[in-house]
């Protein structure tokens, strides 16, 4: 997996597909829970999926002192920049879903549309009896029996089994990730304020996911969501507990699809832009992530550029440098433009994503349905 220093920690993040951004958030307990939406090829033939461990789990950093679930939706939010995205679809699972409720609220323009898996809210009925449960195990935990610690959140044993088999190691994990529950993650849940006040400065559109065997709890949480958030669409797992994508990725991945083709990151009516960000065409720069994207966006902005494209090329020394393919309003180009181009990225993006080259060209190669043809423009960089 990749790292990235973001928010005062060092996470771990891994990207996969081609196509709009989501951002995958997972619950607590099992940090590689979103794995089994990574093998859906339904999704990632048509969307870029970024998972991430949070503080405390796996490899990243560990979960110090307290850490509030705002300040797990800032590690979220300085991810995605860290990314170079501006906004993205974001998916909660469980606590993930709280942290990506508070992300909505403190940073509304990077969130697109939100999706909730059974996302816990601490202002319903029910929440008395989790409060309760919480207080039993941590008792336990205190007494040195982990396990038993740990065995009311990790299911039936076939949901154990069905963990077993789509997040190979998680119950493993789980055990040795404990301590971030109880001293970090079910402090931080209680004391977490997140009531219609804030639920009503939630515009974006919702899906809440619902497991057909799930608990009552989480059906109180998704009627408290649909009575604040009015927009909100219902979905419903059949067969899953509160496992949900972890059950049935399939079934996850379909509902999932659905709702984001209903709500595109970027309206239908432009067929000849390549506004799809993947994770393959994202350039590393001086051992920094660098989006071709924002550096097209940045060109695009002088009145001289119909279109452009920028693709990472080798120097010499095999280090990767960004270089451009433009074309013009009128022909013609030279010194002169080529300069004022590259002080216009130099001055909103800084050095690092500033092109090395400029290259002025009648047309972008394309395939049949509009995407531009990048590795020719590879080849071609290459040759000059």
């Amino acid at each position: 997996m990749e790292r990235a220093s973001v928010n005062g920690v060092e996470l771990e993040y891994e990207l996969k597909g081609s196509g709009e951004p989501v951002l995958l958030i997972h619950g607590s307990h099992i940090g590689r829970s979103f794995l089994p939406l990574l093998a859906q090829p339904s999704l990632t033939e048509k969307y870029t999926l970024i998972r991430y461990h949070r503080r405390g789990f796996l490899d990243s950093a560990p979960a110090r002192g307290p850490v509030s679930i705002k300040d797990q939706a800032a590690d979220a939010r300085a991810l995605l920049e860290h990314l170079h995205l501006s906004r993205a679809h974001i998916v909660g699972h469980s606590f993930g879903g709280a942290i990506a409720l508070q992300l909505a609220l403190d940073a509304p323009t990077h969130v697109h549309s939100l999706g909730l898996l059974e996302a816990p809210l601490t202002t319903v009925p029910r929440w008395k009896a989790v409060r309760e449960l919480n207080v039993a195990t941590a008792e336990r935990y205190r007494q040195g029996d982990w396990e038993a610690a740990a065995d009311p959140f990790l299911g039936s044993p076939a949901e154990r089994a069905a963990l077993a088999r789509s997040v190979p190691g998680g119950l493993e994990q789980a055990l040795r990730d404990l301590d971030t529950y109880f001293s970090v993650e079910a402090p931080a849940h209680e004391a977490w304020h997140f009531t219609d006040e804030e639920g009503k400065h939630i515009t974006q559109p919702v899906l809440f996911m619902l497991g057909g065997e799930s608990q009552e709890f989480y059906v109180q949480c998704h009627d408290q969501v649909q009575q604040w958030m009015p927009q909100t669409e219902t979905v419903v797992l059949h067969g899953a507990t509160h496992l949900l994508h972890m059950q049935q990725p399939a079934g996850a991945a379909a509902l999932l699809l659905e709702f984001f083709a209903r709500h595109p990151l970027v309206p239908r009516a432009q067929p000849h832009r390549d506004w799809r960000w993947r994770s393959e065409d994202m350039l590393k720069v001086g051992g920094m992530w660098v989006s071709p994207h924002e550096v097209e966006e940045v060109l695009s902005e002088d009145e001289s550029v119909v279109e452009c494209a920028v693709v990472g090329v080798p120097d010499r020394d095999t280090l990767i440098k960004p270089e451009a393919f433009v074309v013009l309003a009128n022909a013609g180009g030279g010194q002169e433009l080529e300069d004022r181009l590259r002080q216009r990225v130099r001055q909103r993006l800084g050095g690092n994503k500033t092109p090395r080259a400029f290259h002025f060209v009648e047309s972008l190669p394309r395939t049949a349905t509009g995407k531009v043809q990048r590795f020719k423009l590879r080849e071609l960089a290459q040759q000059n």
